[in-house]
């Protein structure tokens, strides 16, 4: 993910104004298309899912945590203290193999979309590294990852690409 940037594509329509304190969708997206995407969902009611790939790269597991009210505000802040809603909507580093990230984000029927290839910019690195952070601090560590199953395998995913013709 730290390959020069080469082009980028703007967002044209006027940018999402999120609200920190009315409730949101978030879907993030780590990975690529050749191997899978980890990703994090967050409902506007707090429920998160997660799903990873497992160490064997070929299973998949998933775990589900309720953000409270003040992780939700956090990551909502975050995104407005890194002007997230005025990014891009494409980062491109012009490798065709490698890690692709995928923001999406939802409120009150608008969305914001960022999807950086092979480079993700600092502001976008700095979200990741809060997010994580916030999952960690709301107990992610001491929750039990379940097994996807392999007919569900990859499924997760959907939801990234969902309507991206945006």
């Amino acid at each position: 993910m730290d390959h020069s940037l080469r082009s980028v594509v703007p967002d044209t329509r006027p940018p999402l104004r999120l609200n920190p304190s009315k409730p949101y969708h978030l879907a993030f997206g780590r990975g690529g298309t050749w191997h899978g995407y980890d990703t994090v969902v967050v409902q506007p009611d707090g429920t998160t899912r997660l799903h990873r790939q497992r160490p064997d790269e070929i299973s998949w597991e998933t775990v589900e945590l309720k953000l409270d009210r003040d992780a939700r505000d956090e990551i909502a802040d975050a995104m407005v203290r890194l002007q997230l809603m005025s990014m891009a909507k494409t980062y491109e580093a012009g490798v065709f193999d490698g890690t692709q990230w995928i923001f999406w984000l939802e409120q009150g029927g608008r969305s914001k979309r960022i999807f950086c290839d092979n480079h993700a910019p600092a502001s976008m690195k700095q979200f990741a590294i809060i997010l994580d952070d916030v999952l960690a601090r709301s107990g992610l560590a001491k929750k039990s990852w379940s097994l996807v199953p392999k007919a569900q395998a990859r499924k997760h995913e959907k939801i990234l690409w969902a309507g991206y013709e945006e």
